[in-house]
């Protein structure tokens, strides 16, 4: 055993211990002709690792290759990785990062090879930047739904040309996936139209699905599609994180009313992260939002950020009574939740929020609450008074209050 850890250590490959679990991470960064090969070769002659806690198999790698940003990248590099790959059958937790490489279709062989690891549970891939389009995207697909044992998928699709076609493709390959748990997509920029709504209805077919990550960020999303959004959500029946941004898109009341709606509807959601900055959203759509979050009583975290939309003063005191009582169900109906963070910067609320606020000062369960409500236009007086009256809530062990004005 000493003289295996000699002879990776002078390969400069670490094997480490945890608990009980050991794992040989090779960092590959950059890769030189063949050297992933060679160092994949060593691998193999090192000592095998035992690990319990996938049954699989009595072996197991992790392997992470990292190419970020070598948009030059040779076909002697491109062919060792190919190769290393190949040489990682017994691969169950794999990350790729080519971000930026401009491979194009050469992802989708990349893909043919990693399904080939029929005992991988673990994937994570950035392919952000790489010409990849709906047809490209169609035989990515094709290779990925044959890694059925994978419980955790995250990828890394952002600025990209997959279109709403694409969008399709993956997400009837994910639909195969029946043993995932844990999913993370990222599709900025990606011009999906209605697809978003379609992946998230494929995966409300995958019952063991607990932790859900979607960002589809500046896809130009409105309203009418974050209503075809928020229905779908609300079949997600098994999932209890859910994080979603969709921040920089033109989504106006009536979409987040459906989003809203949606989420409502998941029966054991318990930490919700929900952004959505730089949209048309106005303080009815956040009333909405509210009420509707009143009902997702076993909710334990709650991260909202409405920054940089349309927010006034004028909309708040025109439904002044609905506020108060859905700040005061907030308070009565979410007992367990822990932890509130409320992102409403760059809107012209004013001084509006300044006796909802104050309901918060009555929350007997909360421990932790930030509340960033700078750049609304608030006089320096009343931004002292709700910054002061939020700190003597005693329960919460921790609090962040910014209500700067603007300059």
């Amino acid at each position: 055993m000493e003289k295996n850890l000699q002879q990776n250590k002078e390969m400069e490959i670490e094997i480490t211990a945890d608990n009980a679990i050991r794992i040989i991470d090779s960092i590959l960064f950059p890769p030189e002709p063949n050297e992933i090969e060679v160092l994949i070769k060593k691998l193999k002659d090192a000592e095998a690792i035992n690990d319990s806690e996938y049954k699989q198999s009595e072996e197991g790698e992790l392997v992470y290759i990292d190419i970020y940003g070598k948009n030059t990248l040779s076909d002697d590099h491109y062919n060792s990785i190919l190769k290393a790959l190949n040489a990682s059958k017994k691969c169950y937790h794999l990350t790729l990062d080519f971000t930026n490489c401009q491979l194009g279709k050469k992802i989708s062989e990349v893909l043919s090879v990693v399904s080939k690891m029929k005992q991988l549970i673990f994937f994570e891939a950035e392919f952000n930047q790489n010409n990849i389009d709906s047809a490209i995207c169609q035989e990515m697909s094709s290779s990925l739904k044959l890694n059925s044992n994978l419980q955790t998928l995250k990828l890394k699709l952002k600025h990209n040309k997959l279109k709403q076609q694409g969008v399709i493709h993956l997400a009837d390959a994910i639909s195969e996936l029946k043993q995932l748990q844990t999913i993370d997509i990222k599709l900025y920029e990606n011009q999906i139209e209605n697809g978003m709504s379609y992946l998230i209805e494929k995966m409300s077919h995958i019952k063991t699905l607990t932790d859900v990550t979607l960002f589809f960020s500046k896809n130009d999303i409105q309203d009418t599609q974050a209503i075809q959004i928020g229905a779908a959500l609300g079949k997600l029946t098994s999932v209890n994180k859910l994080f979603i941004n969709s921040g920089w898109n033109l989504i106006g009341t009536d979409g987040l009313k459906s989003i809203a709606q949606g989420i409502q509807q998941i029966p054991n959601l318990q930490k919700l992260q929900l952004y959505l900055s730089s949209n048309q959203i106005t303080s009815l759509g956040l009333l909405h939002l509210l009420e509707n979050i009143n009902k997702c009583r076993l909710l334990t975290y709650l991260e909202i950020n409405l920054s940089g939309n349309k927010l006034t003063a004028e909309h708040v005191e025109l439904n002044k009574a609905q506020f108060v009582s859905a700040f005061r169900d907030f308070n009565s109906n979410l007992k367990n939740l822990k932890q509130f963070i409320l992102y409403l910067r760059k809107n012209d609320l004013k001084s509006s929020f300044n006796p909802l606020f104050s309901i918060l000062k009555q929350n007997k369960f909360l421990h932790h609450l930030i509340l960033d409500y700078s750049f609304n236009n608030q006089i320096l007086s009343d931004r002292k008074k709700v910054e002061f009256m939020m700190r003597k809530i005693i329960r919460l062990t921790q609090v962040i209050v910014h209500l700067d004005p603007i300059n």
